[in-house]
């Protein structure tokens, strides 16, 4: 028996050294003076990522012009980071985006909350609807499509997105979408599901619930073809099986591919519990996760003022188990996950300290929880500063971290600045990275070459950087190969000069490597070299060019000095164009052009004597 203890105890040592949390790769805030709100995130097949929600500033900070009210942010991100573009979208009153997906198509999906009835809210009634966008890759719309509500008491409305409800959208495996949303037909609020096609036309909808108010937060497509919907009930046990207990209860519904009902089931105490998210797990059963203030009935296990809960049903719709998570502070989960590399994470916020982990400050950070398929969770992680730090949606990217859409209020901690009220807060985490990268920069130096420059604040296992060039972003040559610092805490700071590049536009792309070898590429950024910089008078350098223009597949170079060396020669754009050159002697260089070469203006560029020297000649 002592061995079997002893064997025990280092499995489980060795388990915990195997789970590994996750670290911020990189995180972005956007926002103005006023409120901004991120709901929902997807990556995008180009390697960045979209993040959806709502502004309230008007031209302010990083945010473009309101249309009035709370207006759709739309926002690209590349695979680092950086602002590619950002978009507002709606009327004159509250519209909020709630989430979005990618299409097969590569087309950005994005359903929101609408009060307007003008702007993207055309054809809306004023009791609410839903708009869902259909975007390009540069963010214009494609397509529109408005779920109207009516205009008076008693007509048909959805919910605006608030604390207990939001829309959210899937793709179906027939390439089209299903949405839940909650919708007001008369005067208490349904479960909505509909299925649409790829073009937004609607196949059916259903609605789903009790004769009391029913608010939905997630749906998901599941294995079978059908779908499950989660989110809080205020319907009798005798309507739903385990609800009933209190205030708001999970309210939990399984339907097939044709949106009937399978099974239902509440679950909750005397205060409001409420769910928000969901996770086919790989036994084909469901986790559910949310938050809870009950301290009885199913919840009765609570360890703080407010817990983030996590559920397990069968495929049948059993409860497998339950487990109350937090400590004596505000805790909630408000999304649920399973990496590409199978692991299942639940995010929200905490403001507890939960063993050892604490947040930076009294009022909650960014927590994320790693849960086994047994319930057990293995550890916790939290990002955020001294203020409010919170995940609403994240989506699995495939290096197995996520990219997190959450809202910010802090200056300091893992955040750098504040726009001002609450920030749109793009986090992504994964593994740790070798390196931690910023600033990479390019810059014209007095001898017109291009110095780049690049920072690294923490370095765990590092082994080298590489910088490779381009003239058009697909064909990258390596130009510099050096060491990176292995393990530092501090500060280092790294310079490459690069000594040939072309006039024009040149391409730099930094990557780097661990000591076991894995490659990580950085970024990639640009800097134009001016012909017209490099421009120098003839007669100074004692150098001719004949004959000029040319009408031969050939000319010639005579100088009375040194003869040129590196002859390129350039067309209007900075594109350099094959040529051949061959020395007839000390003084005299043939140059052969390609017999395929276009009739045009062209510049050629000449190193002599040190001396950058461009000429202009026309090629007939």
């Amino acid at each position: 028996m002592k061995y079997i203890y002893l064997l025990t105890v280092f499995i489980i040592y060795h388990s915990s050294l195997l789970a590994q949390n996750l670290t911020i790769n990189w995180q972005k805030n956007l926002g103005g003076k006023n409120n901004e709100y991120a709901y929902a995130a997807t990556p995008t097949s180009d390697g960045g990522y979209v993040i959806v929600g709502s502004t309230n500033t008007n031209k302010d900070g990083d945010i473009p012009a309101s249309k009035g009210g709370s207006d759709i942010l739309v926002a690209k991100l590349n695979n680092w980071g950086e602002l590619v573009w950002l978009k507002t979208f709606g009327g004159t009153r509250d519209d909020v985006a709630t989430d979005v997906i990618e299409t097969k198509d590569k087309g950005i999906l994005v359903l929101s909350t609408t009060l307007s009835t003008d702007g993207e809210g055309t054809g809306n009634g004023s009791r609410g609807g839903l708009i869902l966008l259909k975007l390009k890759t540069d963010g214009s719309i494609e397509w529109r499509k408005v779920f109207a509500s009516g205009y008076n008491t008693g007509e048909i409305a959805f919910a605006k997105a608030d604390a207990n409800s939001k829309p959210t959208i899937k793709l179906t495996p027939d390439g089209g979408f299903i949405i839940g949303a909650s919708i007001i037909p008369v005067n208490t609020a349904d479960f909505w599901l509909s299925k649409l096609k790829p073009t937004g036309e609607i196949q059916w909808s259903k609605t789903f619930g009790s004769a009391k108010n029913d608010w939905m937060n997630e749906v998901i497509v599941c294995s079978d073809g059908g779908f499950l919907m989660v989110g809080g009930t205020d319907g009798s046990n005798l309507e739903i099986s385990g609800a009933g207990k209190g205030f708001i209860d999970v309210f939990v519904v399984k339907t097939d591919f044709s949106g009937k009902v399978l099974w239902q089931k509440g679950l909750g105490g005397t205060d409001l519990d409420i769910g928000f998210s969901a996770v086919e797990t790989s036994d084909n059963a469901y986790i559910i996760v949310g938050e809870t203030n009950s301290s009885n009935g199913d919840m009765k296990d609570n360890v703080g003022q407010k817990d983030g809960f996590l559920v397990k049903y069968t495929y049948e719709g059993e409860l497998s188990w339950k487990v109350l998570t937090g400590g004596t502070d505000i805790d909630g989960l408000y999304t649920v996950k399973t990496t590409t590399t199978g692991k299942i994470y639940a995010m929200g916020i905490s403001s507890s300290e939960i063993g050892k982990v604490k947040p930076k400050g009294p009022v909650g950070d960014l927590w994320l929880v790693n849960i086994e398929n047994s319930g057990l969770i293995t550890n916790h992680t939290m990002f955020g500063g001294a203020d409010t730090d919170i995940a609403r949606g994240a989506f699995p990217t495939s290096d197995g971290g996520f990219i997190i859409a959450g809202n910010s209020f802090s200056v300091d901690g893992d955040l750098t600045d504040n726009k001002g009220g609450t920030d749109f807060w793009a986090v992504k985490v994964g593994n740790q990275l070798p390196v931690q990268v910023k600033d990479f920069s390019a810059s014209v130096t007095a001898d017109e070459y291009v110095k780049l420059t690049w920072e690294s604040s923490v370095e765990v296992r590092s082994k080298s950087f590489i910088i490779e060039h381009s003239i058009d972003q697909n064909q990258y040559s390596v130009i510099f190969l050096g060491s990176a610092s292995g393990n530092s805490n501090v500060k280092k700071n790294y310079t490459y000069t690069h000594q040939k590049p072309f006039y024009g536009k040149n391409y730099y792309r930094l990557k780097f490597y661990d000591d076991v070898g894995k490659e990580y590429i950085y970024k990639t950024i640009n800097i134009t070299l001016s012909i017209l910089e490099a421009e120098k008078v003839l007669e100074e350098n004692n150098f001719s060019v004949f004959p000029n223009p040319v009408e031969n597949p050939y000319f010639f170079i005579k100088t009375n000095a040194v003869l040129p060396k590196n002859i390129q020669l350039l067309d209007i754009i900075g594109l350099p164009i094959s040529l051949e050159t061959q020395s007839l002697d000390e003084n005299q260089v043939q140059v052969s052009l390609n017999n395929t070469i276009n009739a045009g203006i062209y510049f050629l560029l000449l190193e002599i004597n040190n001396h950058k020297i461009v000429e202009k000649i026309v090629i007939r």
